[in-house]
């Protein structure tokens, strides 16, 4: 598949509602709550500002809850890590509750896809 160019799908009601659902689901695996109050235009920062959160205490309370999660979410140290070099004005914390939102965003767009391409051959 060719490289998709994520920046369209940020802004579309349907996937904005489908990559908050996966982030709501697989926080509340481990007990954390994510609410999004429908604001669709301050989604990214009412859901970023509470995952920044409950990183930052995972960071400090309990890493391996906090690794259990980012497995979870299919996000890695190498990953974590690229983005850091890239974005050394975020705090680590900052930095990784983005890097969740953009991969549960990957992740609800490749699953359109390949459910759209699924459909488009049967």
């Amino acid at each position: 598949m060719e490289q998709l160019d994520f920046a369209p799908y940020k802004l579309q009601a349907d996937i904005i509602q489908q990559t908050i659902h996966q982030i709501i689901k697989d926080f509340s695996m481990f007990g954390m709550e994510v609410y999004f109050t429908g604001n669709v235009a301050l989604v990214y920062e009412e859901v970023n500002r509470q995952l920044s959160g409950f990183v930052e205490t995972l960071m400090i309370h309990d890493f391996n809850k906090l690794l259990a999660l980012l497995y979870q979410i299919d996000l890695n140290d190498e990953t974590i890590i690229m983005a850091e070099n890239e974005h050394q004005d975020l705090t680590r914390h900052e930095l990784i509750a983005e890097l969740i939102v953009f991969q549960e965003l990957r992740k609800v767009v490749y699953r359109n896809y390949y459910k759209n391409q699924k459909d488009m051959e049967g």
